[in-house]
């Protein structure tokens, strides 16, 4: 199964071929969590960034290597999945969770940073992250 993840918009990068783990095999465990509330005045959530600090704390108990992003913006977004994606490889299983607004546009499910401003569904595509592609 081929791993591959890019901003959109953004050229892809090189696939990660997935290997199956050994019996046995000791697992490097990464996770990249986010928690997105802070959007403004009306579209503000509660609970996100909450939750994403409960699964931050429940993985590191279960020895995750845990990033986690609260009210993210898009760069940031962008530069955790990058980095989180660069940890993949063979014996380690990663966990990504997000928790906040998304967009569904032509399909395709699009998470939202906190730094959003909205727009044509061309801008919203630039400026989010593409869900299938993480």
């Amino acid at each position: 199964m081929a791993v591959q993840s890019h901003l959109a918009g953004q050229q892809p990068r090189e696939q990660k071929r997935l290997v199956p783990v050994s019996a046995g095999q000791e697992l490097r465990r990464v996770a990249l969590v986010i928690g997105n509330g802070s959007y403004g005045p009306e579209l503000s959530l509660k609970n996100p960034p909450n939750d994403a600090r409960g699964v931050a704390t429940m993985l590191r108990e279960l020895q995750f290597d845990v990033a986690e992003l609260i009210d993210a913006s898009w760069e940031g977004m962008g530069l955790a999945v990058e980095q989180f994606v660069g940890k993949l490889g063979p014996g380690t299983v990663g966990l990504f969770y997000y928790s906040g607004h998304g967009l569904e546009i032509d399909g395709v499910n699009y998470l939202v940073s906190t730094d959003f401003k909205g727009g044509d569904p061309l801008t919203a595509k630039f400026r989010s992250i593409a869900a299938n592609e993480i």
